[in-house]
């Protein structure tokens, strides 16, 4: 578990459990197993509908995670001995997140000796298995995948419909052939696999863009069509005549429409916007009750004219659609008409998918968290130091006396009330009224706040109570000599060394970096 992205797609071992009779482990929650799922799936879940290409992508996005699982497993010299579905957990939802548990009829190669090297454990119903490779693993993966298509597997790794399954590709056809029957000569490891996969995901996109069918617009009369209508045809459509919004809206359309999908690199997912030659049209994924978000069906929920503007501000690719876009203002509608397509309705998820998304990598996300906690650790210590400003000073003979007192309308002030802490002047009330902290702690008082900055014109101060000063309450400090600034930062003396810890820690975490961008990220943050 500790390679990257193998918490991502192997179910973690929580705890080991064991009486008199029976040894078992406690997993993390990841779902339930994949053949409870085809089970239990009604007629609408993604799991019977792969003849859909947004379902079989999603599936097959779900067999690259269950082939980077098994490439973990060879890596560590693990063969893992028994892939079946009833060995992948999933939550069945619309994002892939199968992930592989199972290793009761592991082999380790890697074993220090041969009685660690596999469990003694049988398999249910059937004697032990004979043979163990890395390449049965491969071929176990390649039955996985057909059986969850619909498909018969020949020896040869020919596959074959059934029960009126969806036709394969030829880089599906290909890549049953090399898992269960490779040549000679054929690479065998999980980096070719997963590329094969990925390429498949593609195919099976770019199929479904260019070829006939129709893609369907929830347009519902609260998207406020009917006033865009009024507008652009001055009154002669009435407000409430929806069959007619639709019918106009169809027409819109049928002139010619383009989606305009956002490429920025980072920030908020923006969702596609649907543009013609007099209307805008915003997308979202239709919710339909008991049913996921899907695709099949871009639900509008607000409508209005262009007149003359441009898209929107963001960074965007343009994708024309020359497919027929029907428009329907009922739910059930649209529904009707996605069951009368079938296959034939298109889905407007396919502009939307990043094939070639890189992995989520945990370590990545490690050190930004560790950042995250730095820079709230920064932040937090920076309003530690509280801007204050000298309004008395008195010469002694060890020194002199300060009295100051809390300083309007600091930029601290206006940071602290946008994290809901306590200004300057209710702070130092509660330390030095409320909780009366005097001579336990000491205190340095100087001309900067800054983290990291010099601290060399800083010196100790110790409290020494507080008193009106020109009818305001001030608190009075002793120090060495009368500071020179009458803008001041009174801070605690066990702040000293924050800073370096800080940066310690930030040089610690970029040290562990292996790409530029992290460490650009430290530099902006300091």
């Amino acid at each position: 578990m500790a390679t990257a992205i193998a918490s991502d797609v192997i179910v973690d071992v929580l705890e080991f459990v064991e009486d008199n009779i029976e040894f078992g482990v406690v997993l993390e929650n990841a779902g339930q197993p994949l053949f409870r799922l085809c089970e239990r799936a009604n007629d609408r879940h993604w799991v019977r509908n792969l003849a859909t290409p947004r379902n079989r992508s999603l599936l097959w996005r779900n067999l690259a995670r269950v082939a980077k699982a098994l490439g973990i497993l060879h890596t560590q010299g693990i063969i893992h001995g028994c892939l079946m579905p009833d060995v992948i957990l999933t939550h069945g939802d619309q994002v892939p997140d199968f992930k592989l548990t199972g290793f009761e009829w592991s082999l380790w190669f890697a074993a220090p000796s041969q009685a660690h090297r596999r469990a003694r454990v049988l398999r249910r119903g059937s004697s032990e298995q004979s043979a163990y490779s890395f390449q049965t693993d491969w071929q176990s993966f390649g039955q996985l995948a057909a059986r969850l298509l619909g498909l018969t597997m020949a020896a040869d790794g020919g596959v074959e419909p059934s029960n009126g399954a969806i036709e394969t590709t030829i880089s599906e056809r290909a890549l049953f052939r090399r898992l269960v029957s490779p040549s000679r000569g054929e690479a065998q490891d999980v980096g070719s696999f997963v590329q094969a996969i990925e390429d498949i995901i593609s195919e099976i996109e770019r199929d479904s863009l260019v070829r006939g069918g129709a893609f369907l617009l929830l347009l519902p009369d609260t998207s406020r069509i009917g006033e865009a209508v009024v507008r652009a045809t001055g009154g002669e459509i009435a407000l409430d005549d929806v069959p007619a919004h639709i019918a106009w809206a169809q027409a819109d359309l049928t002139n010619g429409a383009t989606l305009l999908v956002s490429t920025e690199p980072s920030g908020p997912l923006r969702p596609p916007v649907l543009v013609s030659q007099m209307m805008r049209y915003d997308l979202r994924p239709n919710r339909a009750f008991g049913e996921d978000p899907s695709w099949e069906i871009a639900f509008c929920p607000s409508a209005q004219l262009r007149e003359g503007k441009p898209g929107p501000e963001w960074r965007v690719s343009e994708h024309p659609i020359t497919q027929p876009i029907q428009v329907h203002s009922v739910p059930r509608q649209a529904r009707e008409a996605r069951a009368r397509l079938g296959p034939s309705a298109l889905d407007w998820g396919a502009f939307l998918t990043k094939g070639n998304a890189p992995d989520r990598d945990s370590r990545i996300e490690v050190r930004h968290a560790l950042i995250l906690i730095q820079v709230v650790e920064a932040v937090f210590r920076a309003l530690e130091a509280l801007p204050v400003q000298q309004i008395e000073a008195q010469t002694t003979e060890s020194g002199c006396r300060i009295a100051v007192r809390a300083k309007e309308g600091s930029e601290r002030d206006g940071i602290a009330r946008a994290l809901g802490l306590a200004d300057t002047a209710d702070t130092l009330r509660r330390i030095f009224t409320e909780e009366q902290r005097e001579g336990e702690e000491g205190w340095t008082i100087g001309p900067t706040n800054a983290l990291g900055g010099s601290r060399h014109a800083d010196q100790p101060a110790v409290f020494i109570g507080e008193s009106e000063v020109r009818g305001v309450v001030c608190y009075w400090f002793g120090a060495t000599t009368e500071p020179e600034a009458i803008d001041l930062f009174l801070r605690g003396q066990q702040d000293i060394g924050t800073e370096r810890a800080i940066t310690r820690r930030l040089r610690n975490i970029a040290a562990l970096a292996d790409q530029p961008g992290l460490a650009d990220m430290l530099a902006d943050v300091w």
